[in-house]
């Protein structure tokens, strides 16, 4: 009789204090969170593209982004990413590569599901050039929407929708003189990461 009454107190203190974590997501404890993003990028009003078909120097791209930070105990999430997009530069370039470094944060709406949707925004610096020079760059600010699923207990699946500002410095390019001015694009991004408790 003992044993079950302790068992039955046991289980009562664990009901009023919720249900009991099951790992689905990291809400008391923090993680180490990291992952790879397949990223679309899509410039609209830009500066830096007077006709879409003869003189774009940044048009739409495509490319990888990589993430590491740290998801804290609740709802937030804070972290830097590396992003690397190929953009058609209307034969301006041989190979016009986009290049941003991001710091992050992001905050989860119905922390503690398996589907999770976020709000994130992110401030940084970015680079354009061909192929690996950096031939303009400047600061650069996101704000975002996004998804994610766990699958299981183990990695996160996410769609991430955002829109970013880019400031570049003037740079000279297929013979004329650019900038300065500001770049904006929406991006789309196909994630996958996975965390590990610390």
């Amino acid at each position: 009789m003992a044993g079950m009454a302790v068992g039955s107190y046991v289980g009562l203190a664990e009901a009023a204090d919720g249900p009991a974590h099951d790992g689905s997501s990291p809400v008391r404890v923090t993680y180490l969170q990291y992952g790879i993003a397949f990223a679309v990028e899509l410039p609209v009003g830009s500066a830096f593209c007077a006709d879409p078909q003869l003189d774009c120097i940044f048009g739409t791209g495509g490319g990888i982004a990589g993430r590491l930070g740290l998801r804290l105990p609740g709802p937030w999430y804070l972290g830097a990413a590396y992003e690397l997009s190929k953009h058609d530069s209307t034969k301006i370039y041989r190979l016009g590569i986009l290049q941003q470094l991001r710091a992050e944060g992001r905050y989860y709406v119905f922390e503690g599901r398996d589907v999770a949707p976020f709000a994130g925004l992110g401030v940084g610096v970015s680079g354009y050039g061909n192929e690996w020079a950096v031939s303009t760059s400047g600061p650069i600010a996101s704000a975002s929407l996004g998804v994610e699923y766990q699958i299981a207990m183990g990695p996160t699946v996410g769609l991430v929708a955002s829109y970013r500002v880019l400031g570049w410095d003037p740079w000279e390019a297929g013979e004329v003189r650019r900038g300065p001015g500001l770049a904006q694009m929406f991006g789309f991004e196909l994630t996958l990461e996975a965390r590990d408790p610390l």
